[in-house]
């Protein structure tokens, strides 16, 4: 039988497991038998002028793209051949964007297979899936019985919202019991580490530049982020 576990926070998940033992093939389970886990997103734009916000150059307050208030989004963890469904509500307003235009979204699954009858969860917009309106949710539904153990990320897929903050990351473990090839062997697991580059304006307005007929680019990043932190300089 299948269980269900609503997650707000997956980082729980890292403990300590046996590395020692058979290494086990994946054996592909009707999703009706699988451990199931649900997460709930609500997807908004805010700008960085909240008193609670600190700005990496408080002269350019620009859009953020934020999953239930956060930046970076949330971190997903499963262990190989469980299930993971996210509802991602969509509440980025036209006003978020500076133009009267409803802005959809939809989310990647990056380096995770979907080929167990859940290819329309894949989030590439226009593609698998209309993007979500606003005001809208969709449900996606990703096995990871085929997936590699292993850090994998999700991120935007329609736009380039991810250049805002919309990603994480997605951490398949390995099947209790089961062996990592001595090559691959570690001691212990660390969060995941994501580096970004951060530019003064926001993503809408990269993407305006980069669509003209003439060119017109931005420069380059003015910080690089790590984990969602970092200082203003030069452009890089």
């Amino acid at each position: 039988a299948s269980s269900t576990t609503r997650v707000e926070d997956g980082a729980a998940a890292l403990e300590a497991r046996p590395r020692d033992g058979p290494i086990e093939k994946a054996a592909v389970r009707p999703i009706d038998e699988q451990d199931v886990h649900e997460y709930t997103w609500t997807v908004t734009a805010v700008y960085d002028r909240r008193p609670d916000c600190m700005t990496v150059d408080a002269r350019w307050p620009r859009r953020m793209v934020l999953v239930n208030g956060q930046h970076i989004g949330p971190a997903i963890y499963a262990t190989q051949g469980d299930v993971v469904k996210v509802t991602v509500r969509n509440m980025i307003q036209p006003y978020d964007l500076g133009h009267d235009i409803l802005h959809g979204i939809s989310v990647h699954w990056h380096g995770l297979k979907q080929r167990s009858s859940t290819q329309w969860s894949d989030g590439v917009g226009w593609l698998h899936q209309c993007p979500i309106g606003y005001n809208q949710s969709y449900t996606y539904t990703i096995d990871t019985t085929e997936d590699s153990p292993g850090t994998h990320w999700w991120h935007a897929h329609t736009g380039s919202d991810n250049a805002d903050g919309l990603y994480g990351a997605f951490i398949v473990l390995e099947r209790p019991g089961s062996r990592l090839p001595d090559d691959l062997a570690y001691d212990f697991d660390l969060p995941p580490l994501f580096i970004q580059g951060w530019w003064n304006y926001s993503a809408p307005t990269l993407e305006w530049g980069v669509g003209q007929e003439v060119l017109r680019w931005v420069a380059n990043p003015q910080s690089i982020l790590m984990n969602g932190k970092g200082v203003n300089g030069p452009s890089l």
